[in-house]
């Protein structure tokens, strides 16, 4: 470089570190022509190159600098580095491997080497590599990030952390640390910290699509789809998303039931791997649960070596499908298989086709073990006892129930539990209720999905706050939404009021248009709930306004003069929000006695019956205050007249209070879903008086 105009290179060097890179490789190519074999020219000449998008000149280039200036550490590892990134492997390690020969603290070639055997799946040379980078410069972030990373896919979760951890504090802001963090944390069970760790990540870098998968994947291993989905959403918008978080995303979007979504992500993705086996599997899946039975086998019967899981869904589809024969060749293929897991659910599934197929000998046939032993298969237990229910032998059903109970030591508690709530339910059906009742205690296994919602702190806040505020709270909500948007309606009701069957009912009217039950989520994000004193006291109306805008979009119904009715569960500390942001909203509240639904609870088996009863008491007392102020429109539907002889009435006087027309199809609908839906006649409870602890 003695040689070169010293000037010339200053300014080719100003122009490289601006980015200005077709101008700086003018200048260094000027230089270059007074010394033709200066090597480090010919380095920034293929740095230049790259940086232009031009990987095959940049690579010409830095071969000519390793040429003529072999003994130099930097243009091994950089013409490394370019080899890797274009696939050509073999002559990239060769290169990093004369790097860190000529330099063995070369930390960045040690790290991008481990980096590389990491990718071809070669775990131990990669940590090798990797632990020889870190003891080279502790505190070299990327080789403890990779290193972490290289542990985890080897299984030792726990010295991967304590590198990622490191990592992380030596570059709180960088993703790539965080999202290996994450990963590990992930993998370790540790859900909530990994679920922190996305989420700081994200304040720094929002729009980084690998934390935002990384969060979505946590939040769904978490059992929160519906916080997960529009991360995912996000993620998989960003170029280069993986196959992996594709499959995840598809995951998320079933355990909502949004399987035609599934279908049209897994259809546009089959473009570019129409035959991976884990895509088929969950669009078949998808086709099966949203409906498609046929479609499902047709597409699993077209795989040439289905494994068991395959096999499993094909039963299940055929059987949907009302192809019964072929579905029971299926799961008696499965019966054979020596793994439990895969063999007892067939034998259940063959016996249930035999049972529709009325052969009952076979059926037992097929049962019989499920139902034996200290672990008897309670779905097989109950299937069988039903069967007998339905022949009129409810007392061997009965002993069918019993013997499982009793015998069943090696029943999880929540299976035990199903079983016992579903024989107090037989007695209960049998008139015996004293020996319904001692099945009772311990019974309980549904989750009140809502009772977390309820006993949120800022909710619990709210309503206190509100039960304490008087009509005056209201005086300036509007008398109307001073736009054409279409009504709502909204229905209010615990489990046991029979609010899901005046729900289906009104649906079935032509001028309602029920809301997708599935984006109930999504609709409620759009809303500032629950609303708090100060946020109707404060908060400007065009933010109110703007909720109900987005409330609409997100509802995407189009009929003009269509009634909405929202088929989601509100919570009564919802309802100052609801009425300020919709105040020509209609709710109609089931009315029902209070004994009846604890009772109802009870029998169906939820598992926190007195937990609900409290929850209940205390929306109860809130919306006796605040009907009695809000400027509310609402209805009163008796429990009673649904379940009763008051049908016709009832139904009419709901629709007369709505502005509609008397349609049959209501009427029909609600006598339809009566047949299918459980329930107690009112003053059922006094049939358990003592165990109720009701006078």
């Amino acid at each position: 470089m003695q040689n070169t105009d010293q000037e010339l290179m200053d300014e080719a060097n100003r122009l490289f570190n601006a980015g200005d890179y077709a101008q700086a490789e003018k200048r260094y190519s000027a230089a270059r022509e007074e010394e033709p074999d200066n090597a480090q020219l010919q380095f920034l000449i293929g740095m230049c190159r790259e940086r232009q998008s031009d990987p095959e000149g940049g690579l010409e280039r830095m071969r000519e600098a390793v040429r003529l200036g072999d003994d130099v550490a930097l243009f091994h590892f950089h013409l490394g580095r370019l080899c890797l990134s274009q696939g050509k492997r073999e002559e990239g390690r060769e290169q990093l491997a004369q790097a860190i020969a000529l330099n063995p603290n070369y930390v960045e070639a040690r790290t991008l080497l481990g980096h590389d055997w990491l990718q071809s799946g070669d775990l131990d040379r990669a940590e090798s590599e990797l632990q020889s980078a870190r003891r080279s410069k502790p505190d070299y972030a990327p080789a403890l990030t990779t290193l972490a990373l290289a542990l985890m896919r080897k299984g030792d979760l726990e010295e991967a952390a304590k590198h990622a951890g490191e990592a992380a504090r030596l570059l709180p802001d960088d993703p790539g640390t965080q999202i290996v963090l994450g990963q590990i944390l992930r993998a370790q069970g540790h859900l909530d910290f990994a679920e922190q760790c996305w989420r700081n990540a994200l304040e720094k870098n929002p729009d980084h699509p690998g934390l935002q998968g990384g969060l979505a994947r946590t939040l769904l291993a978490a059992g929160r789809p519906r916080e997960a989905l529009p991360y995912f959403d996000q993620a998989v918008r960003a170029e280069g998303a993986s196959f992996d978080l594709f499959v995840e995303f598809g995951r998320c979007l079933g355990q909502l039931g949004r399987f035609r979504e599934v279908i049209t992500l897994f259809d546009r993705f089959r473009e570019s791997a129409p035959d991976h086996p884990v895509l088929v599997r969950l669009l078949a899946e998808a086709h099966h649960r949203a409906g498609d039975s046929a479609t499902a086998a047709e597409i699993l019967k077209k795989i040439d070596d289905p494994d068991a899981a395959d096999l499993r869904i094909l039963g299940q589809a055929l059987h949907a499908a009302g192809r019964l024969d072929e579905a029971l060749d299926v799961q008696d293929d499965l019966a054979e298989t020596p793994i439990d897991d895969v063999s007892r659910p067939a034998r259940l599934a063959a016996g249930r086709i035999l049972l529709e197929l009325d052969r009952p000998e076979d059926a037992r046939h097929r049962l019989d073990p499920l139902l034996k032993g200290p672990t008897p298969m309670p779905a097989a237990v109950l299937a069988w006892a039903g069967y007998l229910e339905n022949l009129g032998d409810a007392a061997q059903a009965g002993s069918v129930l019993a013997t499982a109970i009793e015998g069943g030591t090696g029943l999880e508690s929540e299976e035990r539990a199903r079983l016992k709530s579903e024989l107090a339910r037989l007695y209960d059906r049998m008139g015996e209720h004293d020996a319904a009742a001692e099945y009772l205690d311990d019974a309980g296994w549904i989750s009140a999905g809502f009772l977390p919602g309820l006993e949120n702190q800022s909710s619990r806040d709210a309503g206190d706050a509100w039960l304490e505020a008087g009509a005056d709270a209201f005086a300036g909500f509007p008398d109307s939404a001073g736009d054409d948007r279409p009504a709502v309606i909204w229905a209010l009701g615990w489990p046991g009021s029979a609010r899901d069957l005046l729900v289906s009912a009104l649906a079935a009217h032509p001028d309602i248009a029920g809301l997708d039950s599935a984006g109930w989520y999504q609709r409620r994000e759009c809303l500032s709930l629950p609303a708090s004193l100060e946020d109707i006291r404060e908060r400007d109306d065009g933010l109110w306004r703007l909720d109900r805008r987005k409330y609409y979009r997100q509802s995407r119904v189009n009929e003009p003069g269509a009634i909405l009715l929202e088929p989601a569960w509100f919570n009564v500390v919802d309802l100052p929000g609801l009425a300020r942001t919709f105040p020509d909203a209609r709710m109609l509240v089931l009315g029902a006695d209070e004994a009846d639904l604890h009772l109802h609870w009870l029998l169906s088996g939820f598992s926190d019956p007195m937990a609900m009863l409290q929850a209940y008491r205390r929306e109860q007392k809130l919306f006796s205050h605040l009907s009695s102020s809000l400027p509310l429109k609402y209805r009163i539907v008796p429990r009673s007249h649904l379940l009763g002889d008051k049908l016709r009435e009832s139904l009419e006087g709901v629709l007369e209070w709505l502005g509609l027309e008397w349609n049959s199809e209501v009427l029909a609908r609600l006598e339809k879903a009566r047949e299918n839906y459980v329930w107690w006649p009112d003053g059922h409870w006094r049939k358990y008086a003592a165990y109720l602890g009701r006078d």
